[in-house]
């Protein structure tokens, strides 16, 4: 009996290897494939206007970031994604993708797999009709293994 709990219990543990330690914005679909969004900031939303998203999967190892319009195109897009480990303290892979007069960016795929490692993804867009910028930022959560 002892075995068979020890062995559920084992399972269990080992199921859970790629559950998030700590989350920020965003949800976990999947035991590990997920994504966040980060709203952008910065005075009036106007219909060209948008968000940035980042998007983890793999068991927790890779990640790409695109920064999208609500509706129309923008003069100017910029994403970027990057990951850290070891609880920030190491910078890992990151990859930046920009365009003019498009609704959508998308950056590269990167792949991380050190411990505790994290995906962070920023984002810019520049409204066609005034010229304004605004910002947006969003990260997954701390990844333990």
């Amino acid at each position: 009996m002892r075995k068979r709990i020890m062995a559920m219990i084992l399972a269990v543990v080992m199921a859970m290897a790629c559950v998030p330690v700590a989350f920020a914005q965003g949800n976990v679909v999947n035991a590990g494939d997920g994504e966040s969004v980060g709203i952008s900031s910065g005075g009036k939303e106007r219909a060209s206007w948008g968000y940035v998203k980042i998007v983890w999967a793999n068991e927790c190892s890779e990640a790409y970031a695109f920064m999208s319009t609500y509706a129309g195109t923008a003069y100017y897009l910029k994403a970027k994604v990057y990951a850290t480990y070891s609880n920030g303290a190491a910078r890992g892979p990151s990859d930046t993708a920009d365009g003019n007069n498009t609704s959508r960016v998308d950056t590269d795929t990167i792949y991380e797999n050190e411990r505790y490692r994290q995906f962070f993804a920023e984002g810019v867009v520049q409204d066609t009709k005034t010229s304004g910028i605004q910002t947006a930022a969003t990260e997954s959560p701390l990844w333990e293994g």
